[in-house]
């Protein structure tokens, strides 16, 4: 669904020197690829403020492209610490340092002559750290491509909800951006989970993402008065005990009347900062082992899933919006 992306800045301003329609029709290409499948992992904010004072250098047309891009793409800087950006690399041996935290580095000239990346090649897929390595210049990736086709093909029937999570939702989650999950129905059934001891829907899903950030948790779902309200309230209390040995910072719910829902907010996603993924049947297709229908699981316009989560937010029961769980 996304795929973990490093930038090689020196690269980008190697793009100055080749500036032609051509390679900005290429660049156009590359970076609608990547607003729709990366998330722009950075070294630290040095790396990152090199990108944007090489993009101001940039010529007219290319400088607007990639600052477009900027804007847009999701970004979040590694888990552990990386001594060099991918501008810094000085042979493949480098590129174990970014193992684990991308699968696909971006590079100009000089960075894939220093790779092994010959010169009448697009990409290679290194060995050592299984990263794939492409040309800015190519719009050439794999990875990026197998991405973006995941975003357009539904989830299958029978599909492992381990599997579904793995390929649609760990890179997203795997990041400290904050989450809101949109989700009418997110609490139908949690008492009785809560009660059995079973691990399912909403339940389930906070687990998964406990396990993969420390991010604040912001859940939009409905009750059925202001007194429901109340025990919605406890009931998610009792579910953050289960979950003390997560990392989930902090969950906060918004609560509001089902016709609100129906009225002005019926479709149901996750959104983990600026990317939103599309809940066909909401967090009911985690209740159990395998998802028991077929059904779309695509982006979201991040402008789309926050006009629906505020536009629930202003019809919240009196005291409970953003009511902090724990």
């Amino acid at each position: 669904m996304l795929v973990r992306v490093g930038l090689d800045s020196d690269g980008v301003a190697e793009l100055a020197l080749r500036d032609s329609i051509e390679t900005r029709a290429s660049q156009r290409l590359l970076l609608l690829h990547l607003v729709q499948g990366a998330l722009l992992i950075y070294a630290g904010t040095r790396d990152r403020d090199a990108l944007l004072k090489i993009v101001k250098t940039l010529p007219q047309e290319l400088r607007k492209i990639w600052a477009a891009c900027i804007g847009d793409i999701a970004s979040a800087t590694p888990a552990g610490f990386i001594a060099r950006s991918l501008a810094e690399m000085s042979d493949p041996h480098d590129l174990l340092e970014w193992a684990g935290e991308i699968s696909l580095a971006l590079v100009g000239t000089r960075q894939a002559e220093r790779l092994n990346l010959a010169s009448n090649r697009a990409r290679l897929l290194d060995g050592g750290s299984n990263i794939e390595v492409t040309r800015i210049a190519a719009v050439d990736s794999m990875r990026l491509r197998d991405a973006l086709t995941t975003q357009r093909t539904d989830i299958a029937q029978a599909q492992g909800r381990d599997e579904i999570w793995m390929e649609r939702f760990h890179v997203a989650a795997s990041t400290p951006m904050p989450i809101t999950i949109l989700d009418r129905w997110a609490v139908e059934t949690l008492a009785e989970a809560l009660a059995d001891g079973s691990h399912k829907g909403l339940g389930w899903f906070l687990e998964k993402i406990a396990t993969e950030s420390s991010a604040p948790v912001h859940l939009i779902t409905c009750a059925k008065g202001k007194s429901d309200a109340g025990r919605v309230v406890a009931d998610l209390s009792r579910l953050g005990q289960r979950l003390s040995g997560g990392g989930i910072q902090t969950l906060s719910v918004t609560l509001a009347a089902s016709r609100h829902f129906v009225q002005q907010s019926h479709p149901r996603h996750a959104r983990f900062g600026r990317v939103a993924i599309g809940l066909e049947r909401g967090l009911s297709m985690f209740d159990d082992s395998h998802c028991p229908h077929s059904m779309p699981c695509n982006l979201v316009d991040r402008a789309t899933a926050r006009e629906r989560e505020e536009r629930i937010e202003r019809e919240a029961f009196p005291g409970f919006r953003r009511q902090v769980v724990w």
